[in-house]
């Protein structure tokens, strides 16, 4: 494997790695980039041998640049030579492995959030739910999303969430370096690409077309806006009693939620936050606002009083009406096509979304018909230009097929091609494909 370097938990294993096991698949359908290869050991076990690779060992790839690190997720060992007197052992392993998303999603997060700008919350996320991980390709101009409620879910989910409100994109690099940014910027390695008469691609289809996904008018349902009106509920205290649950769903800010008892204001915490039942705080005066139960906690060693009045004025969510959503030059190129009205409904729920106002509703349509409105259009190619990743831009022209779109990479894989060059210095091929449009957050 001249030019590459496999390194196993820090080992140099090139040459137990038959150079076409090797391959690294990225496509906006996984959660990161996978990994394959074959570890060929013989005699495993004896003195002098290979040490077979675990399952949680991180691997390397490299050739002038870094083409892949993270950690081995599975390993099939496989004998495929029995020893005999002239004859070694010989066993192969066959291993997958995933990028740093596994160890980026090790812990989950359980935190409330106001309203903000997307990039400031996945700053937080990455400080103090993950280990190791960096944010220095974390763009800032993200959109303002809603308050948000995470409860325990894993650090990839709740960015990706807020890629989707925000338009915007994530991913974990081979650095453990957190990449969240607009998707348009996200450029490909060949900005330009004329499919006619580009030499540095080879093996091209396309562009082909599709209408199966048509999708141009959509119905928003399920999702709930604050009412800005505040609602009051009031308790009676029986002594023992210290989590008093709200008749309605919270507003996710807790500068939406007042505590009184006997008219006195109590400072307001966030339960599970500042603190966890049974972790014997006694602060007097302070009640701690659960937005996951709906309700309000007292301190373990500050239970209300027989007969006291508990008053909690809040703001609260209220479902809306259906909202539509339309793209007008999708519908007329249907009609064009296949004759009618050119329409094609369909509905998406939104159960877990909550905002402010109607803006994110339509922030997120526009998200979709993006996706599936157009024609859906697709071209394959091969090339040694390095750098591709799914979710990268670019301009796709040909003159031959009157096609001049912008198209988006939703599939890179990429093997070493070494002892294909007569150069014998290291050459990675990339597989490509590309869509008009793609859902980056599936």
């Amino acid at each position: 494997l001249v030019g590459y370097t496999i390194l196993i938990a820090g080992t140099v294993y090139t040459t137990y790695v038959p150079e076409s096991s090797v391959s690294v698949v990225d496509a906006v359908e996984y959660r990161g980039d996978y990994m394959s290869f074959v570890v060929r050991i013989e005699n495993p076990g004896q003195p002098g041998s290979a040490v077979p690779p675990k399952a949680g060992n991180i691997v390397r790839w490299t050739d002038v640049d870094k083409e892949f690190e993270g950690q081995i997720v599975t390993v099939d060992p496989a004998r495929v030579q029995v020893p005999t007197a002239d004859l070694p052992d010989i066993w192969i392993y066959t291993c997958r492995a995933i990028d740093y998303s596994l160890l980026f999603d090790k812990n989950l997060v359980a935190k409330s959030y106001e309203a903000q700008a997307a990039e400031l919350i996945v700053e937080d996320i990455v400080a103090n739910f993950t280990s190791g991980f960096t944010t220095n390709n974390v763009q800032s101009g993200a959109a303002t999303v809603p308050a948000q409620a995470y409860d325990y879910r894993t650090p990839s989910d709740c960015i990706l969430d807020l890629g989707r409100m925000a338009g915007w994109a994530f991913y974990v690099d081979y650095d453990k370096d957190v990449h969240f940014f607009a998707s348009e910027t996200h450029v490909a390695p060949i900005v330009l690409l004329n499919l006619d008469e580009d030499t540095r691609v080879y093996g091209v289809t396309g562009p082909s077309e599709s209408i199966e996904q048509e999708r141009n008018r959509l119905y928003a349902k399920d999702f709930k806006v604050l009412n800005p009106d505040r609602y009051t509920e009031t308790f009676t205290a029986n002594g023992n009693q210290r989590f008093f649950g709200l008749a309605i769903e919270p507003s996710l800010n807790i500068a939406d939620v007042q505590v009184f008892m006997n008219a006195g204001a109590q400072s307001l915490l966030e339960d599970f936050v500042n603190s966890t039942p049974g972790d014997g705080l006694t602060a007097s005066g302070t009640a701690l606002f659960c937005q996951y139960n709906w309700g309000i906690r007292f301190p373990d060693g500050s239970t209300p009083p027989s007969g006291a009045s508990i008053e909690v004025r809040y703001s609260s969510y209220k479902p809306e009406n259906i909202l539509i959503y339309e793209d007008i030059g999708a519908q007329l190129e249907m009609a064009s096509r296949e004759g009618g009205d050119g329409v094609h409904e369909y509905m998406i729920s939104l159960p877990d979304l909550r905002a402010t106002n109607s803006d994110p509703i339509a922030a997120r349509a526009q998200i979709e018909l993006a996706i599936y409105a157009p024609v859906y259009n697709k071209v394959t190619f091969r090339t040694v230009v390095k750098g591709w990743k799914a979710g990268q831009a670019l301009q796709v022209t040909s003159l031959i097929h009157n096609f001049d779109q912008i198209m988006y990479v939703t599939r890179a894989s990429k093997k070493p091609l070494t002892s294909n060059n007569p150069e014998g210095s290291a050459v990675t091929e990339y597989s490509v494909e590309l869509a008009r449009k793609f859902d980056v957050y599936a």
